[in-house]
């Protein structure tokens, strides 16, 4: 069976260097039927390891009723992604956040006498171990060590404590306990480096400042890989805010900017979410300190992978750099851990220096500012240029090491990366290249792509090319010894996939059984063989299932509705519905069965004569309807709409029916 080790520059299976490279998709939050297109989205988006967290509340959401059936068999989602070549990472919590109502931790949790959860509570742990025994019984037998694809496994999130003694009694028996149950892979934890849990790799998560808080984490724990746990390229959608506007959202350029930090600081990325899914049946939470902040069935605005699917830029933005760091991870596994130069900080590439605007002032253009940073390895080097996430159309020039001046144009990127002295994978080797590398196919073909109609230098084994970009649709395709070269514009490799044996220039992605889908702006696909055979042609229309077709277009399928049918409500209004049961006091949704979604109250009220009587629900953390004797009163609580304060009820003489219809918010889920 494999091995798998660490060091300080990557994971080794059975010695040799695994770069990993993470997208994280929430199994829970997507249907069983599409899990095979989301992952294989992933995997063409260069990706080859999948984070995946584990929901308690999806897999236990009543005591002792376990479920891994349907959209919760995550013994079937880890098997899928073998199928598919990717490694996959789970995230087990049991707090796992990621925007799950609770953190993912069920509500009966909360109706167990003397339980308190996260911490070292002798109930809480109890109820863990015995969830850790049903949940890991599920995929022991599929770790790596097993010939799996379960590569490492997280322990909680977001653990922001510092408390020691807390810690030791908390995390440590976390980690006991997975390991008693059979998980033998590394643990991760990602809590930031608020505690140093002996026996995990800390991890770090952010979105500001990525190079440097890389190269921290490497001075701190030089002798374990650097994981990004948490890289977010999108934003939480939630109930009632409105929609991020231009300039609020994080935009394609951003993430590819940021990402393109975690690289140049020897980090290896999990780009979380991927694809953000839906929150089924109400599943989401509400924000940490916004108790006004409730997640929405979707569980972010624009994530690469939308809700349905599509591709979005941030999708092609991530696609370049992670195909990339793939197809390439023998230099990133192999660079040196401990080598980084000093380099311009990148904090000031958004800002006008000073001599910028003495320039201007004199009349002179002046060049935009970039940052440098150049990366060493027994594979050859790596030299990322960065020019500030809004740059656009800046170009420097590199200084090689034989005096050699290379000139760089990074187009519509607010990065850059170039390779030098890099092995081909046996194909030859890279002397240099003023192009980005974006990938290798079948150790005989590399794929580079620039800005169009500016200048291309290529060297391969001594072989100098010099040509240009090409415009248009069709790529250059060009032999260097036995290297087919294929040289694409910044909008051809967006539409540029490979099976692994052919490029294909013009295509919207690969279907399942890996054949191109038609490119909506493109009118033919060019195709190129490993031996650098070229031919265009057009693609064949493609059926949902991700066979090929006819090729003839076949007429929309026409949607026809029945009538329409209502459950009417008024029973639950009026308070006269047969389903309301007696409580002896006060109790929340989650008491009464109802950890999601609504609840009805009835309340019985007698009063002596007329008056108003004042009213307050001053505990009440939902959203509630109000209704007296069958007519609307008001929102009360909290939510869009609702007031959470006092305020006056009429009653007339007698009896009156108070009925309340309330939303279950959920639970602070980050």
């Amino acid at each position: 069976m494999p091995t798998l080790t660490f060091d300080g520059q990557s994971f080794l299976l059975d010695g040799r260097r695994f770069w990993m490279l993470g997208a994280g998709v929430q199994y829970a939050r997507v249907p069983a039927t599409s899990w095979p297109r989301i992952i294989a989205a992933a995997r063409q988006a260069g990706f080859n390891t999948i984070a995946t967290s584990c929901p308690w509340v999806v897999h236990e959401p009543r005591r002792n009723r376990y479920c891994f059936e349907g959209h919760a068999d995550v013994r079937r989602f880890v098997e899928l992604c073998a199928e598919q070549e990717m490694k996959v990472i789970l995230r087990v919590g049991p707090y796992v956040g990621a925007g799950f109502d609770g953190g993912g931790l069920p509500a009966w949790l909360l109706q167990t006498p003397g339980l308190v959860v996260r911490e070292g509570n002798e109930h809480f742990l109890e109820r863990v171990n015995t969830y850790f025994q049903r949940l890991i019984a599920q995929v022991a037998d599929l770790q790596i060590n097993q010939d799996g694809p379960v590569i490492a496994v997280q322990i909680e999130h977001d653990w922001h404590c510092a408390n020691d003694h807390e810690a030791g009694r908390y995390l440590r028996e976390l980690g006991r306990a997975v390991r008693e149950n059979g998980l033998t892979v590394p643990l991760l934890n990602a809590n930031e480096l608020w505690q140093d849990v002996a026996g995990t790799i800390d991890t770090w998560a952010g979105w500001d400042d990525l190079l440097e808080h890389l190269r921290q984490l490497r001075t701190l724990q030089p002798d374990l890989p650097a994981i990004v746990s948490g890289f977010d390229p999108a934003e939480t959608l939630c109930w009632g805010d409105m929609l991020p506007q231009p300039g609020e959202a994080k935009t394609a350029e951003q993430v590819q900017y940021r990402l393109a930090q975690v690289l140049a600081g020897g980090g290896q990325p999990i780009v979380s979410p991927f694809h953000g899914g839906s929150n089924f049946g109400c599943a989401g939470g509400r924000l940490a300190g916004r108790p006004d902040a409730f997640i929405t069935h979707a569980a972010s605005s624009t994530p690469p992978l939308g809700e349905a699917g599509g591709r979005s830029d941030k999708y092609h933005a991530v696609r370049r750099l992670m195909t990339f760091a793939n197809a390439f991870s023998h230099v990133f596994a192999d660079l040196d851990a401990t080598n980084h130069c000093t380099s311009l900080a990148l904090d000031h590439l958004d800002e006008p220096s000073s001599g910028s605007r003495s320039r201007r002032s004199s009349g002179r253009s002046a060049a935009p500012a970039v940052s440098v940073i150049p990366l060493t390895g027994d594979q050859g080097r790596a030299v990322f240029v960065f020019a500030g996430e809004h740059a656009k159309d800046v170009s420097a020039t590199l200084l090689l090491s034989n005096g050699t001046k290379l000139p760089v144009w990074l187009g519509d990127q607010p990065a850059g990366w170039y390779l030098f002295d890099v092995d081909l994978r046996g194909a030859g080797r890279l002397d240099y290249s003023n192009l980005c590398p974006f990938t290798i196919i079948d150790r005989s073909m590399l794929v580079l792509h620039g800005p169009a109609k500016t200048p291309a230098y290529v060297s391969i084994d001594g072989t100098p090319i010099a040509t240009r970009v090409p415009s248009g649709q069709k790529p250059t395709v060009t032999t260097a010894r036995d290297v087919t070269v294929v040289i694409c514009n910044q909008q051809q490799i967006d539409a540029a996939y490979t099976d692994g044996k052919v490029l294909y220039v013009g295509a919207a992605g690969l279907n399942l059984d890996r054949s191109p889908a038609p490119h909506p702006d493109f009118n033919r696909a060019t195709i190129v063989e490993s031996d650098g055979t070229v031919s265009q042609k057009s693609l064949a229309a493609t059926s949902t299932g991700g066979s090929k077709s006819s090729g003839k277009s076949s007429a929309a399928t026409r949607v026809t509705l029945s009538k329409w049918q209502g459950a009417s409500a008024r029973d639950y209004v009026e308070g006269r519905s047969h389903r309301y049961a007696s409580l002896d006091g006060p109790q929340t949704l989650a008491a009464c069965g109802a950890a999601f979604g609504y609840g009805w109250y009835r309340l019985r009220l007698k009063s002596n004569s007329t008056r108003k009587r004042l009213v307050h629900w001053p505990q009440s953390a939902d959203r509630a309807h109000l209704y007296l004797d069958g007519k609307r009163e008001r929102i009360h609580g909290v939510g869009p709409g609702a007031a959470h304060a006092p305020f006056e009820l009429r009653l007339n003489k007698g009896e009156q029916t108070l009925t309340a219809l309330v939303d279950n918010l959920g639970r602070f889920a980050d």
